[in-house]
């Protein structure tokens, strides 16, 4: 793990900028487990273009202080140890799932600081729970579909797996039995990141940004999620974001956008986006 104040790694070694360009660089802020590096392959299409830094973390992963219960709080510490590493200079902030949203509260509060944000990119961050409440018979109709979507001799199970995550509300993990399996390979500081995480999202009202935000979306939905919910074109942000505001839907589920390996067309995507950075926005 990594001194968050500065990004020093547990040696005591400073942790340098990756990548090359002269333009604004970019922060990547980490997703629901408080800590994480960007995949190899999209590392190496940033990395090409501007200078990146994804080592920055939230409070606690070290085991030295409590997680943070709010999306704010968060921001603020973000914002501190971007202010370490690059003290002066616009900035451009990335962040995958969860990360996304405290993303966009560090955009609100580096712009009303007078420090130039030039973009945000989101890997299918939600807000809220995504999308309008189905009725309840929308409801049914979904599980009976999703159901009889699976293999006739997983459908018992899939349908029990669905009623422990109960149907998925709120959640963006998988079902109960994975993310009990799971559970049980973290460190109990990183499990506390987790539910702290989920916490700070439920509650989490951010205020419209006018500043540019492009969004790749995943576009293939895992049967756990958006049961009580519609899925949302926009992923809940339809409101929010003011300006220019740009989603990119990928034929991919969440996790391929950003955990290796990467679907291929988001690097080329991101190539692309980055090949046109010194245009002028729309």
């Amino acid at each position: 793990f990594l001194d968050s104040a500065v990004g020093r790694s547990a040696g005591g070694a400073t942790i340098a900028f990756r990548g090359r360009g002269s333009g604004a660089p970019f922060f990547h802020v980490p997703g629901l487990f408080g800590y994480e590096f960007l995949a190899p392959e999209v590392g190496r299409i940033l990395g090409s273009h501007r200078r990146y830094f994804d080592a920055l973390q939230f409070p606690g992963v070290d085991g030295r202080s409590a997680p943070l219960q709010r999306v704010e709080d968060l921001a603020d510490d973000i914002i501190r140890q971007i202010n370490a590493r690059y003290p002066v200079g616009p900035v451009w902030l990335t962040g995958s799932s969860f990360g996304g949203l405290v993303a966009v509260e560090v955009a609100h509060r580096l712009t009303e600081s007078g420090r130039p944000v030039e973009g945000l990119i989101l890997f299918d961050s939600v807000l809220g729970e995504g999308g309008r409440r189905r009725s309840k018979p929308e409801f049914l109709m979904e599980v009976i579909r999703r159901i009889l979507r699976q293999k006739p001799g997983h459908r018992l199970a899939f349908a029990r797996r669905m009623m422990g995550n109960k149907f998925g509300i709120g959640r963006w993990q998988g079902s109960a039995d994975e993310e009990e399996a799971s559970a049980g390979k973290r460190s109990p500081e990183i499990q506390a990141i987790i539910e702290a995480n989920y916490r700070a999202a439920a509650s989490y009202v951010p205020r419209p940004y006018r500043g540019r935000v492009i969004l790749f979306q995943a576009a293939i939905i895992y049967d756990h999620m958006y049961l009580r919910n519609v899925p949302d074109p926009r992923n809940g942000w339809g409101g929010v974001f003011r300006g220019d505001f740009q989603v990119i839907p990928f034929e991919c589920q969440h996790h391929e956008l950003f955990e290796e390996p990467v679907h291929p067309e988001v690097c080329r995507r991101l190539d692309r986006i980055l090949n046109e950075l010194e245009r002028p926005f729309r």
